[in-house]
């Protein structure tokens, strides 16, 4: 699969998306997008965009369930329908996250 700022542009992506996306891939994404990338886009900070991604056709969902996110910066992630489930969240930055329908969070007592 390949991933460009014109990818981007063509599915009317916002600007503070493409900033992030031409920051983090200069030259674009090119290859096999994996669970690994996933991980790591939503732990650099990239977590805001990828349900837009998702919804958009630009990238695959793959399942983060058990995945450590100790410490990732997940601020304003949209994570409604994340599969959590022994997601270790320990000291994660988790404000201002979607975090509705998400799978294996705990209603409060």
């Amino acid at each position: 699969m390949n991933v460009t700022t014109e990818t981007l542009l063509g599915r009317s992506a916002c600007a503070p998306g493409i900033a992030w996306f031409e920051a983090a891939f200069p030259d674009g994404f090119a290859g096999e997008w994996t669970a690994d990338h996933q991980r790591w886009l939503i732990a650099s900070g990239g977590a805001r965009w990828l349900g837009w991604a998702w919804g958009s056709g630009v990238l695959p969902a793959w399942s983060m369930a058990g995945q450590d996110w100790s410490g990732a910066d997940l601020t304003g992630a949209d994570l409604r329908r994340a599969d959590l489930r022994q997601a270790n969240l320990r000291q994660a930055n988790l404000e201002r996250a979607n975090l509705p329908r998400a799978v294996g969070l705990s209603e409060p007592a």
